[in-house]
């Protein structure tokens, strides 16, 4: 919608779209490769602003041919919590979107934000019970001298 909006009231401007993942998306920011992104948290950032666009509840996800919810979810019970990371028997983590597919494939858990789950149908999710894991979606910018487009998208937010 604010795309829309500041594309309808300034046709002038032309958006150059960059996606990646949360920390390759603040370093292209921190470096000046953009002026604006989105990010989702928890991520340092460094000589930027930021503001909150929405906050999201994470759940623990599972494969769909995982063994019962119950059982699944028992091993992940009292286990250390770590957003946006998958951990197999060896402890290793990997990215948001590389967590969702080995869970799918019934290789681990994955802390995942609720919208998430949506994206898949071989996806089984529970609350995480004993902590209120929360992620934060973020628009973000760098501080100090910005050009002109930039100072005008934001002011739509304000």
């Amino acid at each position: 919608d604010y795309l829309i909006r500041f594309s309808t009231s300034h046709p002038d401007i032309r958006f150059d779209i960059h996606e990646g993942s949360t920390f390759t998306l603040r370093e292209q920011l921190e470096n000046g490769v953009v002026d604006i992104t989105t990010l989702r948290t928890p991520i340092v950032l460094k000589g930027c602003e930021s503001r909150t666009l929405m906050q999201e509840k994470l759940l623990a996800m599972a494969s769909q041919m995982a063994d019962s919810p119950s059982d699944i979810f028992s091993k992940f019970n009292n286990a250390d919590v770590k957003f946006g990371k998958v951990h197999d028997e060896h402890g290793d983590e990997k990215e948001l979107r590389t967590a969702m597919t080995m869970a799918e494939k019934g290789l681990g858990i994955a802390i995942l934000p609720a919208s998430m789950h949506k994206l898949s149908d071989q996806m089984k999710s529970c609350d995480i019970l004993d902590a209120d894991l929360t992620t934060e979606l973020l628009l973000a910018w760098r501080k100090g001298r910005m050009p002109e487009e930039v100072k005008a998208f934001l002011e739509m937010w304000n």
